[in-house]
């Protein structure tokens, strides 16, 4: 084609140009040679020169980005757009840039259009119509940044997902690169980044260098050399920010009003079209959700086998809802297992399988299968913190969790009736995959369907071994099964009752079996039987059967109905378990008990005589050692030295404790060796009583004693006495330093006992010394914390039991105890509160 017949279709491409924009943006037509056949005014205006004088020019003299775009259009025959900067003008222009063909593969020109950059109807024109096509969220992230950067005339840009405050992610870039991606995939959320701002706050950010370098100097180092101002667009729907769209310029633009207004003007199409995606997915995933549910629902029923049923859970989950999946059932040792695994890629799934066992061995912390297992509750951990990764020391761990993506997580207790039954756990690998509260109610509810259905299973499994067991138990066990009809009668064919008693079916049939019981059992035995019929109740008896070779031996006999459908019987199933050497043991056993409980009896009357009269007989020695000890101290104090005078009396503080022991010990002697004579007893008399004789230790202490109406009981005044004496002292004497003691008494009635309690504010009794304070000479404290000689609770104690009750403490360390104790009643007789009273 010459340039004579090119000539006309150049002018027609420029009046059709011309026409479709009627002068309203700079337009021009060129030749194959870049130069300018055909410019209206405005790109005239534009360039600085009259229409008459472009005509013909080439453009490399005065705008090289409009010559290097026409250039490309010609060299890759397709449309280009760039951006320009016009000699009179500062501001950059977009420019469109097309080719103009003649015939097949004849490029004869080309056609450019120029636009202000910063034009919200411009910026309106070109994303509106890929918006609208936007169906998914995803749509519309790709659309941003396919479209958004190059309608505002940014060179790069990224889209960061919000998570929650902690958690930004970056879901897609342009301009920048891999290694920006792969070093930004987890946003850090730095309070010193526009982006983060802009995310915390919901505001716009709009900087250039020199303003990031004021405002945001933590960012400078991140910035790349080509940027000379940047923004960070919120794009919030109700209320939230869901994604921030950051755009990096290499002009100074970003921080003028008329580049906000565009960007604002992005941020209303944008924010317009993700509310309509939003509620598109989510109307899609409720109808996957529903569908996983209702296919989840038929897969899972339609097998019994544990291992089969396991492994569709894994996979329908990895399916819908997961990267990689788990089923965690419990062990016969109360620990856990991985019984299921799948990975979407299978190779990762032996991988998988290695960290979630050596994960399994790791404590029940929160979160973890184990303790969904434990306390039946769900977890979900939406973002799975790096540091949480990094921090592991295992280094290969730390590799494998890398490998597998470990983003985020769900473990959820699969639950049949209030029985856990195991744990399903659920993770994504991505952020595009963050779970939130409708995945965790999508996980309960496949997790519902998948207890039932492994419930299903695990029962048949357990059935058919159940079985199986039972069998071999009948093979292996000197057991004898037998089947009745519903009415009770012994028919049909039974060869194990036949080989156990040597009866024929002639013989045993209907009630014949009651020829080989016991004569002095069958009575018995048959009226049991007979009622266990009529209420249809299990039958659990022991009765003696002449065996085959004609001598009785002892068995245990339990049966049980087997019900119809509607309830009725159907017949009865029992067995005979042979229990010959366990009753004579038992009988053996029995005997030699008593024997030793004869011995025993009469070692601790010895034992308790003997205490009470060493403790008796040894009084009158300590008196004389007593007074002596005493007369040299006081007379003859003055020939010591003071290192005599300090042994001398540490010999009289000796004897006087030698003294106390001996009396609390004859007084613990006493109680099993007198008899006990039971009366009436006034326990606030005894209170009072108490009370007096503790008056000095009141007044040393700054104490209080209360007590409510007590009742009158059955005992001993002396004993009783005693009891009340050691309480009331002990609670006096451990007590808290700088807090006077406060002790309060009360009752309440028991059936046939009274229930008292003395609590006071002391220094408490840690949970492992609450038995061991009772034992003879047990003391917690040393002798010159606290004084006392060890056998004051074990004379409560004595006391209590001997009165036919019981004492026990309850305490806290740092706050008081509280001892309880029981009496009896006036109302009880004297040989039921006692047995010993006879003695």
């Amino acid at each position: 084609m010459t340039p004579d017949t090119q000539a006309p279709l150049l002018r027609s491409s420029f009046a059709a140009l011309e026409g479709e924009h009627a002068g309203a943006l700079p337009v021009a037509v060129l030749t194959a040679d870049l130069r300018l056949a055909h410019v209206n005014a405005a790109f005239a205006a534009l360039s600085g020169f009259s229409v008459d004088k472009l005509s013909g020019q080439p453009l490399k003299g005065w705008a090289p980005e409009l010559q290097a775009a026409c250039a490309r259009a010609v060299r890759e025959d397709s449309a280009q757009t760039s951006l320009a900067y016009t000699p009179d003008h500062g501001a950059p222009q977009k420019v469109s840039v097309w080719p103009l063909h003649g015939g097949p593969s004849q490029i004869i020109g080309v056609a450019l259009r120029t636009q202000p950059l910063h034009d919200e109807a411009a910026v309106t024109l070109a994303l509106s119509r890929p918006l609208i096509q936007t169906l998914t969220v995803d749509d519309v992230r790709q659309v941003l940044l396919k479209h958004a950067l190059n309608a505002v005339g940014a060179y790069a840009g990224t889209l960061i997902e919000v998570i929650d405050e902690s958690n930004l992610f970056m879901v897609g870039s342009a301009g920048y690169g891999v290694p920006v991606e792969q070093s930004w995939q987890q946003f850090p959320a730095h309070s010193g980044f526009p982006v983060v701002h802009a995310a915390h706050t919901g505001e716009a950010v709009f900087a250039t260098l020199d303003d990031l370098g004021q405002n945001y100097p933590d960012f400078l180092p991140f910035i790349q050399p080509a940027t000379r101002s940047f923004a960070a667009l919120p794009l919030m729907v109700d209320g939230r920010v869901h994604l921030v769209l950051t755009l990096s310029f290499r002009h100074t633009l970003a921080g003028t009003a008329g580049c906000q207004r565009c960007l604002r003007t992005l941020v209303d199409l944008a924010v317009q079209a993700l509310r309509r995606a939003q509620q598109y997915d989510a109307a899609c995933q409720a109808q996957a959700r529903a569908t996983l549910l209702s296919d989840a629902s038929s897969a899972l029923a339609s097998s019994l086998d544990v291992k089969e049923t396991l492994d569709r859970i894994t996979a329908l989950s990895i399916h819908h809802v997961a990267d990689w999946a788990a089923v965690y059932l419990p062990t016969a040792e109360r620990s856990i297992t991985a019984a299921a695994i799948a990975h979407q890629d299978p190779e990762m799934v032996e991988l998988l399988r290695s960290f979630v066992t050596q994960s399994l061995t790791e404590a029940n912390l929160p979160g973890t299968p184990a303790w969904s297992m434990q306390t039946g509750q769900a977890f979900m951990l939406p973002v799975v913190p790096p540091a949480l990764i990094d921090q592991n020391p295992d280094p290969e761990r730390r590799a494998a969790l890398h490998r597998m993506g470990f983003h985020s997580l769900i473990h959820v207790p699969l639950t049949v009736q209030g029985r856990v039954v195991g744990v399903l756990g659920l993770a994504s690998s991505h952020p595009e995959r963050t779970y939130g509260p409708d995945d965790l109610l999508l996980a309960e509810q496949l997790a519902v369907r998948a207890a039932l259905a492994l419930d299903s299973a695990l029962l048949h499994e357990a059935s058919q071994l159940s079985e199986q067991r039972y069998r071999s138990l009948i093979d292996a066990t000197r057991q004898t099964v037998w089947t009745n009809t519903a009415d009770g009668l012994l028919l049909g064919e039974q060869p194990g009752w036949a080989r156990l008693t040597g009866q024929d079916q002639a013989a045993y049939s209907r009630t014949g079996w009651l020829e080989a019981i016991h004569p002095d059992d069958r009575a018995r035995n048959l009226e049991q039987w007979q009622s266990a019929v009529r209420a249809r109740t299990t039958y659990d008896t022991h009765q003696r059967v002449r065996v085959a070779d004609g001598t009785y031996r002892h068995f245990q006999v339990r049966a049980v109905p087997v019900l119809q459908a509607d309830g009725m019987v159907r017949e009865w199933v029992g067995v005979h378990t042979d229990i010959t050497e366990q009753v004579e043991l038992e009988v053996e056993l029995e005997r030699r008990v008593e024997e030793r409980t004869v011995a025993l009896a009469r070692s601790n009357a010895e034992l308790e005589r003997f205490a009470y009269v060493a403790s008796h007989d040894l009084q009158e020695p300590l008196r004389t050692i007593a007074g002596l000890t005493g007369l040299l101290e006081r007379r003859y104090a003055d020939v010591y030295d003071e290192r005599g005078r300090t042994l001398l009396h540490m010999v009289v503080q000796g004897t006087e404790r030698m003294k106390t022991l001996l009396d609390d010990l004859l007084v613990y002697s006493r109680l099993g060796a007198e008899r006990l004579t039971l009366e009436p007893v006034d326990t606030s008399a005894l209170v009072e009583e108490a009370l007096e004789r503790l008056s000095g230790t009141l007044e040393d202490s700054g104490g209080r004693v209360t007590y409510a109406a007590l009742p009158t009981v059955l005992g001993s005044h002396f004993q009783l006495g005693q009891l009340f004496q050691n309480l009331i002292g002990n609670a006096l004497k451990f007590r808290t330093p700088g807090l006077s003691p406060e002790v309060h008494i009360q009752a309440v009635r028991d059936e046939e006992f009274w229930h008292l309690t003395v609590t006071d504010n002391g220094i408490g009794i840690e949970d492992s010394y609450l038995e061991r304070i009772f034992v003879m000479f047990q003391r917690l404290h040393t002798r010159e914390a606290y004084a006392g000689t060890g056998l004051g609770l074990a004379i409560c104690q004595k006391v209590t039991e001997r009165h036919g009750g019981r004492i026990w403490v309850e305490s806290q360390p740092g706050v008081g105890s509280t001892f309880h104790f029981t009496l009896p009643s006036v109302s009880i007789s004297a040989s039921a509160a006692n047995p010993l009273s006879r003695r």
